[in-house]
């Protein structure tokens, strides 16, 4: 289950040039992540905190599965796709906490038609299992 997660909303407009870096499709608009920058990348990191239990009698492994997906797939787009991912060692009964770090230039871009990384303005969510988080890209 989802335990924590910060921010609920990236703003990469706030920090950019709109005619630089914005782009718009006929229907969307996004950003080419080559023209944001290494530190605006750094700097929109958030974090994402996950428990697990084991709920059975026996020590074992469980593995930790992060995907994102759009609210609204555009042509292209993934159904969803794997971020993170980490197995964990726990006991019989015992639950843990899990840290990711998530960089939206890395996790929540996606290759266009041309094979230029991008990021999409809107709804994105993360998704453990059968929860989702939401998370709004805001360009």
């Amino acid at each position: 289950e989802f335990v924590h997660v910060t921010p609920d909303k990236i703003y990469i407009n706030k920090l950019l040039r709109p005619a630089k870096a914005i782009k718009r499709s006929a229907t969307d608009r996004y950003a080419l992540v080559s023209e944001l920058g290494k530190e605006l990348c750094e700097s929109k990191k958030f974090s994402t905190k996950i428990a697990v239990e084991n709920r059975g009698n026996l020590p074992g492994k469980h593995p930790v599965l992060l995907f994102v997906k759009q609210a609204n797939l555009t042509i292209g787009s993934p159904q969803k796709q794997l971020i993170a991912f980490r197995s964990v060692r726990l006991e019989a009964g015992e639950r843990a906490h899990i840290d990711f770090v998530l960089n939206p230039c890395q996790h929540l871009s996606r290759a266009n038609k041309d094979g230029l990384l991008v990021i999409e303005e809107g709804y994105y969510h993360l998704i453990l299992e059968d929860k989702e988080y939401p998370i709004n890209v805001v360009l």
